[in-house]
């Protein structure tokens, strides 16, 4: 069972490991940075810099067969580890970053946006929520078919349900309406981390000020 670092610090960069085994799916640590794909979000990619000098380049990360066990996945053509061998594990981080931004603005929609969620997909330059919109707009298709029969033959009753349906399809959200909602979450999440890192910075500047003040 590997630790993973991630959990306790998603801030983590890199982190010396040793290799515990080397099989044909990829790399295993005795601990890792590497977050593995799951939960709609890809894994990491980076290096394992081993020894003496060389580096291997990860590709991507998933889970092992047990409980907590990562593989870290190489670029074909990368030198191999031995087991036993210590190495150090380092992200690309600004992807994986983009990664965790996209996540939490996903966070953020589900809680503001009224709209049903099967599921979310994060990647490196863009991020979007399954909803259930294309399937009720397949569902309003075959009322319309329905609807045009049935009002031929003088049942009303098909359309009204069709317009009912057509008023469902409006409180969900389009998968295009979803995505530039996501990424003006993700540039508002930015803009507010940003103003708190600046009043945290303003803050200690004058708790510094206040310490070097003479007093009389």
């Amino acid at each position: 069972m590997a630790e993973l670092v991630y959990r306790e610090d998603p801030y983590a960069r890199s982190c010396r490991a040793r290799v515990v085994a080397v099989t044909s799916a990829g790399i295993e640590l005795d601990r890792t940075v590497f977050y593995p794909t799951g939960g709609g979000q890809p894994g990491d990619s980076g290096t394992l810099a081993l020894a003496d000098g060389s580096v291997v380049s990860i590709g991507g990360a998933v889970k092992g067969g047990t409980d907590d066990a990562v593989v870290h996945v190489p670029v074909p053509g990368s030198p191999s580890p031995a087991p036993g061998e210590e190495v150090e594990a380092v992200l690309d981080w600004e992807r994986r970053h983009r990664h965790m931004r996209f996540h939490t603005a996903l966070h953020l929609l589900c809680a503001i946006v009224p709209a049903p969620v099967t599921g979310g997909q994060v990647a490196h330059d863009k991020a979007r929520r399954a909803s259930v919109a294309r399937d009720l707009f397949l569902l309003a298709i075959l009322f319309l078919v329905a609807g045009g029969a049935a009002y031929y033959y003088s049942f009303p009753v098909v359309a009204v349900g069709l317009f009912v349906v057509f008023l469902v399809v409006q409180t969900v959200a389009s998968e295009t309406r979803l995505e530039i909602a996501m990424l003006d979450a993700n540039r508002a999440l930015a803009l507010l981390v940003n103003q708190q890192s600046r009043d945290i910075a303003q803050l200690r500047k004058e708790l510094q000020q206040e310490q070097h003040r003479p007093t009389r």
